[in-house]
């Protein structure tokens, strides 16, 4: 019969030795990382009291909390600091970040181009949308003058006026706006739309998800003023996805992020595809395209720049056109419908611009002082996201010091949030907020759409095309909501340009037809 021995002593005194070294190897570890700790983030700054202090961090970096929630992650900095709005330094990717968020540091940003470089990211984005980096220094390569170039200018800049010259006020923008006006009533017409989400009656639409609704239709009508209608024999789908492909496109633009790009990668193969086509073609059957889109495909020519490079850009600039003004109607409507007075109000202040199926949009812009108050209110709290600049030579901000080659992060967010030049409902929709002061949208504060060289060019277009959208939408229609909940911002999202509503909290409107003559 064999005995076995359930205890042996040897074994305990060997389970207490490992424990006692595991002991000792965390408590060495332990040990280390509060050294550590102390020194990087209490006795270095006691030491260098001129540079930007930086944000306590207890894992490797700030880099998984920052694009989980950057907005929570630098307004938790910003109070931690004491709210003093000096700039202070959080850690991505093992590389120093410079964060920003005083009305005088973003008026610095961006009044100093030359110190606080835009090319730099510029290019990340445009390698990110397909540009071949090792090509990427031939775009701001000076050319010889030619008539198109008399300047000799590089095509990124080239680019940029063309850009301007299409969107800033003049003939030309005069003209893109017609035609989109055109391209946005055909999209609203009730016959559309019933052929598109179907009817529950029939004068009634069925529910359809406000978000979907405008930017699928904003999209639309700024596709259809953009190319020449060939382009839909190349890619029927071009519209498709442009809205998820928008709330995700930060992920194309650093490559080395531990992000899934697959999905926004295969919408970008299909952009880049179509237009690579599309740009082939030759005018005479591209005849209705937008004079912005012919001049940049026929400069591009001119460069002998590559085709696949040419038509990455051409998928930037569509995406520039269509992705934030498609969400700025969103956004009013939400604050318009849920709020009876001001839907009344508004509709009374837009009637004398309707008149039967035309518009007045020069009324719209000059004599709807609530509606503009309102489109620069959402502006104003929809936008949240972040500005970056890299560092061509250190230099004094706020009293801190500021080192060359580093990264700045203008928090746009904060700055609209700042209750002493905003009030104590910075965070809250009021619709007459810049009715009742002017002054504020000229604020060092107020900064939706960049200033100086950086100032968006598109500016006055994406705000008539938002009027027109709200105007057209109240006055046609009938707009019955399906739920009481109203549609809540996603702050959680990095997100480039305007903001999503947080998934599960949009809304469902109905549409019935006010006045049939303005929807046929």
């Amino acid at each position: 019969m064999c005995c076995f021995n359930l205890f042996d002593p040897l074994d305990g005194l060997q389970g207490v030795t490992i424990g006692l070294f595991a002991s000792k190897v965390l408590f060495c570890c332990l040990l280390l990382w509060s050294g550590w700790f102390i020194w990087s983030f209490k006795i270095t700054p006691w030491f260098r009291p001129f540079d930007a202090p930086p944000y306590p961090y207890f894992v490797p970096s700030h880099s998984y909390i920052y694009f989980r929630d950057s907005h929570g992650l630098i307004s938790k900095a910003r109070r931690y600091f004491s709210s003093t709005r000096k700039p202070f330094a959080i850690v991505l990717a093992g590389m120093l970040h410079y964060v920003v968020t005083s009305p005088g540091s973003a008026h610095l940003v961006y009044s100093k181009p030359l110190v606080f470089n835009f090319d730099y990211f510029l290019g990340k984005a445009l390698s990110g949308f397909g540009v071949d980096p090792a090509r990427l220094d031939a775009f701001w390569q000076k050319r010889s003058p030619s008539q198109g170039n008399p300047k000799g200018k590089c095509l990124v800049h080239v680019t940029e006026d063309i850009y301007k010259h299409a969107l800033l006020s003049g003939p030309h923008l005069s003209g893109l706006l017609n035609n989109h006006k055109v391209a946005l009533k055909y999209c609203l017409s009730f016959k559309q739309l019933a052929g598109r989400w179907g009817l529950a009656t029939a004068t009634q639409t069925e529910p359809i998800s406000l978000y979907t609704l405008c930017t699928a239709t904003m999209v639309e009508s700024m596709h259809n003023c953009l190319f020449d209608p060939i382009i839909k024999s190349i890619e029927p789908g071009m519209t498709t996805g442009m809205m998820e492909f928008t709330d995700d496109m930060w992920k194309l633009m650093d490559p080395t992020s531990f992000v899934d790009s697959t999905q926004q990668k295969k919408t970008l193969k299909r952009y880049h595809d179509a237009l690579k086509e599309y740009q082939r073609l030759p005018q005479r059957l591209r005849s209705k395209e937008s004079p912005l889109l012919g001049n940049l495909i026929k400069q591009y020519r001119e460069f002998s720049i590559n085709e696949d490079d040419s038509a990455a850009v051409l998928v930037m600039v569509y995406w520039v056109a269509v992705s934030n003004v498609a969400k700025l109607p969103y956004w009013m409507l939400v604050h318009i419908l849920f709020d009876g007075t001001l839907c009344a109000d508004i509709q009374r202040q837009i009637l004398p611009a309707m008149h039967g199926g035309e518009v007045d949009s020069s009324y719209l812009l000059h004599q709807c002082p609530l509606l503009k108050s309102v489109y620069l209110e959402t502006l104003w709290l929809t936008k949240m996201d972040h500005v970056y600049r890299r560092l061509e030579e250190d230099i004094q901000v706020d009293g801190i010091t500021l080192r060359k080659g580093g990264t700045v992060i203008l928090s746009v967010t904060e700055l609209h949030r700042d209750e002493e030049v905003f009030g104590c409902d910075a965070a809250d929709f009021a619709p007459t907020r810049f009715q009742d002061d002017p002054k504020l949208a000229s604020s060092k504060s107020f900064r939706p759409i960049g200033s100086g060289s950086t100032y968006c060019p598109g500016r006055e277009f994406a705000f008539q095309q938002a009027l027109l959208f709200v105007a057209l939408m109240l006055h046609a229609f009938d707009m019955q909501v399906v739920g009481a909940t109203k549609p809540q911002v996603d702050q959680l999202l990095l997100t480039v340009g305007l903001s999503r509503p947080l998934p599960g909290t949009d809304v469902k409107v109905s549409l019935q037809p006010r006045n049939l003559s303005c929807t046929h």
